[in-house]
């Protein structure tokens, strides 16, 4: 009997141990020219690509697990001001109902936090691009709960 809980524990053990984690995995070159971004992003190597077509933008999901889910916006520039184009976000940021705080501020980009109460707390980032008469809006996914570690790591990896 004693070996049997021995053995059900090991299995335990090396099952959790096994767990993928974007923390744990290798980035590698991920170029979007394909899916219609004139840029490279850091990504893990097993992504999956959505492109979504709507009227205002044209939206491409990046995903790989919980931690590594990446959306990213292409739409007409309304002009090649990018303090203005970070503003913008941010306010929109700040609107939302959960906003807590920036946790990180750039030229180009913001890491922030979202606080319903003090046992649900979700990080989240825009890094923004003006090229071509087209913003570029890189942040992170719109359904997923990510922790700073995994925002800040998603952040790093779409910086042009």
């Amino acid at each position: 009997m004693t070996s049997r809980v021995f053995i059900f524990l090991s299995l335990v053990l090396i099952f959790f141990s096994c767990e993928s984690d974007t923390n744990k995995v290798d980035l590698v070159p991920l170029d979007l020219m394909k899916y219609g971004a004139p840029f490279t992003i850091m990504a893990p190597d097993s992504i999956t690509v959505e492109v979504e077509d709507n009227l205002i933008s044209q939206d491409l999901v990046i995903k790989f697990n919980k931690n590594y889910d990446v959306l990213v916006q292409i739409q007409d520039a309304a002009d090649s001001n990018i303090e203005r184009f970070r503003k913008e976000q941010e306010e929109l940021v700040r609107s939302g109902r959960f906003f807590s705080k920036m946790v990180q501020t750039d030229d180009k980009g913001f890491v922030f936090e979202n606080k319903v109460d003090s046992t649900y707390i979700n990080y989240g980032f825009r890094y923004l691009v003006l090229q071509n008469d087209k913003e570029y809006i890189f942040q992170s996914g719109l359904y997923g709960n990510y922790d700073l570690e995994s925002v800040k790591r998603m952040y790093q990896a779409v910086q042009q």
